[in-house]
């Protein structure tokens, strides 16, 4: 089905076009006005050798891990005060335009914080992005304090380019004193997800926090691994077609949207929204990544110091589980693949990769200002840094971080047992083409594809074929 009354490729293209434009200027209106943002950006120094250093991540002015980061600049001047920071904080599509327009422009920042997506990769591969495989080597300590499991993510022809702090996965968090009260089963097929989700309609209570505004479309995104499994995942789009998980995942979302399983006003909703949803105890289930813990742990901080009631939910009523189980896999091991050796499970791969905290340096910044950069680079990813992180978000970490420091948590511990128990890991599935298409595309005709009035194919064709124009 193509789309109703408008050229959709049309649209998108010429609504991009004119996004990329304006951002020159939209650019040179922020970079004007950064010193007032709430930011770290002190004046500089009249000293001559005094070295600036620019940091631009995607996590968003107010985010908590932006002001821990303002918190832990402001250190690290007091402490080497020949370096004066700017760290610039977007979220989504600010985040993505910029980057891309400075880099264009050769105004790139110095170091990037962001997942390491197929934006990122294709900076690395235009050589825009220094590899880092010497200085890892040269600091042994270094190179052993991150995670070996997580350091592939960012890693391309053995080159390492990006340094991981930050573990990301997406899961189904479950508020089970709702499924008690009603004896509802914890789903573990997408069978029983919907005889869940039917009982809660049913009761008036919100079975999915989910909001189609979601940006990440997590939901989303955690029914295409589903579908799809590590073997089709990671190698999504095969000579400009995407997998057909990507095209079948739509109609299970419809599916559920049919039973009532959203909010009434999920295409208008956030995912702000869907969180405080389940936050207050208004829904049964949500779908949300690595950080959410920290969310949890702040609403029993509230409930704490309230003297009237728990309004929030409580971390001992939570439970973590893998997106149900929508399709049976084969069993990972590939010198039994496609013989009569090979094994079938009925089990929900579970999305997993390197998170939103991961740093990256410009080839610019490394050629011109190596070891001011790489110090402040080993700084943001030490072990002392990340544990500031951590105890603030509680995000899964990618450094190894001393036990003691570690804070006593019964949803971490959920979380731990959680990623021991899986038996396949998937890549990000919003990874495999440009961000910006992601959201100019996918996410913004989401809505008409769950409502049947734009094609699921179409538009990934769409998707892919601008993505290939904008890197080629």
């Amino acid at each position: 089905m193509k789309v109703k009354n408008y050229n959709l490729y049309f649209y998108v293209f010429s609504a991009f076009s004119l996004i990329l434009i304006a951002s020159l200027i939209i650019i040179a209106i922020i970079n004007i006005t950064l010193l007032n943002q709430d930011s770290i950006s002190a004046e500089p120094d009249s000293d001559a050798k005094k070295v600036n250093i620019t940091i631009l991540n995607s996590w968003g002015d107010q985010n908590i891990k932006n002001k821990t980061l303002n918190s832990l600049l402001e250190k690290y001047m007091e402490n080497n005060p020949n370096i004066h920071i700017v760290n610039i904080s977007l979220y989504d599509e600010d985040f993505y335009i910029k980057m891309q327009t400075d880099f264009a422009s050769g105004y790139e920042p110095d170091i990037i914080s962001t997942f390491p997506n197929n934006n990122i990769k294709i900076l690395f591969i235009n050589n825009k992005i220094a590899g880092l495989n010497a200085e890892l080597q040269n600091d042994v300590e270094w190179h052993n304090s991150i995670d070996k499991s997580i350091i592939h993510f960012v890693t391309t022809n053995s080159q390492i380019y990006g340094i991981p702090t930050e573990v990301d996965y997406i899961a189904m968090y479950i508020n089970t004193d709702l499924f008690n009260q009603y004896n509802v089963q914890i789903p573990t097929d997408y069978n029983q997800l919907k005889t869940a989700v039917l009982t809660f309609a049913n009761n008036h209570i919100i079975p999915i926090a989910f909001g189609s505004q979601d940006n990440s479309l997590l939901l989303y995104q955690a029914i295409v691994a589903s579908l799809g499994g590590y073997l089709n995942l990671e190698h999504a789009i095969n000579n400009m077609v995407v997998d057909k998980s990507y095209i079948e995942a739509f109609s299970y979302v419809k599916e559920l949207k049919d039973l009532n399983a959203f909010p009434k006003n999920f295409e208008n909703m956030g995912r702000k929204e869907s969180k405080q949803l389940f936050l207050e105890k208004s829904a049964a289930m949500i779908v949300e990544d690595s950080s959410f813990i920290g969310d949890i742990e702040n609403m029993d901080d509230k409930n704490s110091r309230s003297l009237i009631s728990t309004k929030y939910i409580d971390s001992d009523s939570v439970e973590i589980i893998p997106f149900p189980a929508i399709n049976t896999h084969p069993l990972i091991d590939k010198k039994y693949l496609n013989t009569d050796k090979q094994k079938f499970y009925s089990f929900s791969p579970m999305i997993f990769g390197a998170g939103e905290s991961t740093f990256f340096v410009s080839q610019s910044a490394y050629t011109e200002k190596k070891e001011e950069v790489i110090k402040f680079l080993k700084y943001l990813t030490s072990p002392d840094t990340t544990n500031e992180f951590y105890k603030n978000t509680m995000y899964m970490t990618a450094i190894k971080i001393p036990p003691s420091k570690v804070p006593n948590s019964s949803l971490i511990t959920k979380r731990n047992l959680l990623i021991n128990s899986i038996s396949e890991f998937t890549p990000m599935p919003n990874n495999i083409i440009d961000q910006m298409v992601w959201q100019s595309i996918i996410k913004s005709q989401f809505n008409n594809v769950i409502n049947g009035t734009v094609d699921a194919s179409y538009i990934w064709n769409e998707a892919i074929t601008l993505s290939n124009k904008i890197h080629n």
